[in-house]
């Protein structure tokens, strides 16, 4: 049974005869807004890849069709913007919790970035300047909390900074080693 608030969320006008099509088209619009509502909602909070927001709208049982149309909608309204998340995600990413551009890279690709944009971005942001500063952080931060010798090498290559920067690093950390 349809209640009256189903009525007037699917545009069905009371006491009309409506065939089948017309309440599949107005069910659609419905979810298609509800679509959009959530990925608004989840865009408010932080920036999300298209793939990521994708991902999550699938997971509320959205439809493929609703999730298409919404990502597009968005797109197009400069509110989804896969080159802009990256670059920011980098940004942020070295700021926090430095890594090196492989790590960097692979975590872009995991929220649905293409491939070349994650290489495009991670490229933009990260010079040799960007990337020594992001090495004395991780080093700096792992060293404080206990880690020397091999376990900070390992450590650091881990996260995906280049094993020569890191061998350098470390002897500037601990010359007497």
């Amino acid at each position: 049974m349809i209640s009256g608030d189903d009525v007037s969320r699917l545009a069905i006008v009371e006491g009309e005869a409506t065939d089948g099509k017309a309440l599949e088209t107005a069910a659609a619009r419905h979810e298609l807004a509800l679509a959009y509502e959530k990925a608004v909602e989840l865009i408010a909070r932080r920036d999300h890849a298209a793939g990521e927001l994708e991902t999550k709208l699938a997971k509320r049982r959205f439809s493929r069709e609703a999730i298409g149309a919404t990502v597009h909608q968005l797109t197009e309204e400069r509110l989804l913007d896969d080159r802009r998340f990256a670059e920011e995600f980098v940004r942020r990413r070295l700021e926090r919790h430095p890594e090196g551009p492989p790590v960097l890279r692979a975590r872009l690709v995991a929220k649905g970035i293409e491939r070349e944009l994650a290489d495009s971005a991670v490229s933009r942001i990260v010079d040799d300047e960007v990337l020594r500063r992001a090495l004395d952080r991780a080093a700096e931060k792992l060293a404080a909390g206990g880690r020397r010798g091999e376990k900070l090498r390992a450590a650091l290559q881990r996260r995906g900074f280049p094993a020569p920067a890191v061998r350098e690093q470390i002897r500037r950390l601990f010359p007497d080693d």
